[in-house]
Formats: structure tokens, C-alpha cells, sequence
């Protein structure tokens, strides 16, 4: 085959290089080690935007110096509209901050998204019942869904923003469990809101606790777990079950 005589806009297979950052969706109960993952196996700097509860003995426990905090958590109070708006305007600012060029390498966390897309709906409510009011029309106590497209739209330029950058990514969230029609509990889960995430991710995973047994040398104590989900680069991966996932041995699997 003749080679084409092509200006510089153009990068032959030979000189094509793998990706040097990676995006990670976790998601599950509290307590399951979302927060653990980013605290302590995150490449850093870790950039940390807290939407959940608070992180400080993690990361007073890893004694690292090379994560910086952007506490957003609202402590469990009601938020006015104004106060949820508010609230992501710090966000954006925050977001902004941490894709800067000078943060390749490090990782920005998102830890929270549950409690990130509540106050989307929230703000994205609030405008639509300030429409309805300008129309003399009455107000709605819950976002409908053909409306959410708001939301989703605000997530995906959130993912597209951060694959654009040089800055690994990682976001989390909750999960909720499966019911049948009858109204039982199917012992299955998925993963809880945010569905436009698995979109913009390189790879998503759910994480578990499972109790150890006691031993003679060990009291009986919990151990994390990770179910990879998805998994865009490397599908044989799909479904496996890792103790103690770190971000290292995932990146393993996106780059194998």
C-alpha cells in the first residue's frame, strides 16, 4: 500500500498512543468504600468535591498531603431554591478550577452524585414552577420526567468537560435495589439516578461490604468488593468480582 502524503493533522497507527487519563463511575450502599477508593488509591493530586457525608477522618487517616477538599455537603438540611442554585454555582467554579491544565495527572472526585442530581432537579423545579407561575398555571410538587432532560444534559457537559481534560475522574453515587411487580425485594441493584454517567465513563462499578469472618489472629471485620459492571475498553472484564478494588488494578484492566 502506497503511504499518503498527509500534513501534521493526521497520526499514523504506529505513533498512536493509549490514553493517559481514565474516568471510574462507583456506585453503592453507604458504607461500601466509595469514599475509601478515592481517599486512598486515587492518583493525586486529588482534587475532592464532597456532595456526601463528611470525609475528614478518611483523609486525616491516610495522611496524605495531596488532596484538597471542596466541602459542599449540606449536613442533611433542607435547602431553599436560592441555597440550591447557590450550591452549584460553586460546583461549576470547583469544576472549572480542577480541569485546569496544571492538574493533569491528578484526579478530580466527585463523591455524591446522588446528592448532586437531587439538587439539579431541585434548581431545575424551581424554574419550571417560576414558568408555570408567569402562566397562571398551577405549580407541580415534582419535576416530571419530561423535564429531566435538564438534568441530564447538565451531566453529560459535566463529562464531556472532564474528558476533554487531562484529569482522571471519578464520580459516585448510591445504588437501590430491584423490586418485582409483586412488591418483593429481587436481591439485585442498579445503579440510582445519574443514568446519563455510564455514557462518559471508561469503566463502572458497584461496590459491596461483606462481613470476614473471625479468625485466631483476626476479629470478624468488613471487606470491600467491587463487581465491575461496565467496562467500555476491556468487555471481558465485565462482571468480575475484585476484594479490596484499588484504582490501580482497575486501570489494569483498561489497559489490558
Amino acid at each position: 500500500m502506497t503511504e499518503p502524503k498527509l500534513s501534521s493533522l493526521w497520526t499514523p497507527a504506529e505513533a498512536v498512543k493509549a490514553p493517559t487519563r481514565w474516568s471510574i463511575d462507583l456506585w453503592g450502599a453507604g458504607s461500601s468504600g466509595k469514599t475509601h477508593f478515592i481517599v486512598f488509591t486515587c492518583p493525586g493530586p486529588i482534587l475532592l468535591v464532597n456532595f456526601d457525608r463528611d470525609p475528614s477522618a478518611l483523609i486525616l487517616k491516610s495522611e496524605r498531603k495531596d488532596i484538597y477538599l471542596c466541602n459542599l455537603h449540606t449536613a442533611g438540611l433542607v435547602l431553599s431554591d436560592k441555597e440550591a442554585e447557590e450550591k452549584l454555582a460553586k460546583f461549576e467554579k470547583a469544576l472549572k478550577e480542577a480541569l485546569s491544565p496544571e492538574m493533569a495527572g491528578g484526579t478530580l472526585a466527585v463523591d455524591g452524585g446522588s446528592a448532586l442530581n437531587n439538587l439539579f432537579e431541585q434548581v431545575a423545579l424551581a424554574e419550571l414552577n417560576k414558568v408555570l407561575r408567569a402562566k397562571d398555571k398551577p405549580l407541580v410538587e415534582k419535576l416530571p420526567a419530561l423535564h429531566r432532560g435538564s438534568i441530564n444534559s447538565r451531566i453529560l457537559n459535566m463529562l464531556a468537560a472532564v474528558s476533554q481534560s487531562q484529569v482522571n475522574f471519578i464520580i459516585t453515587h448510591q445504588e437501590r435495589e430491584i423490586w418485582s411487580d409483586d412488591g418483593k425485594p429481587t436481591g439485585t441493584y442498579e445503579a440510582r439516578e445519574n443514568t446519563q454517567i455510564e455514557y462518559g465513563v471508561n469503566i463502572s462499578v458497584r461496590m459491596f461490604t461483606r462481613m470476614q469472618s473471625a479468625s485466631k489472629t483476626a476479629a470478624a471485620h468488613p471487606v470491600h468488593f467491587g463487581r465491575i459492571v461496565l467496562c467500555k475498553d476491556n468487555e471481558k472484564a465485565v462482571q468480575m468480582v475484585l476484594p479490596n478494588p484499588s484504582w490501580d488494578v482497575l486501570v489494569e484492566f483498561l489497559e489490558g
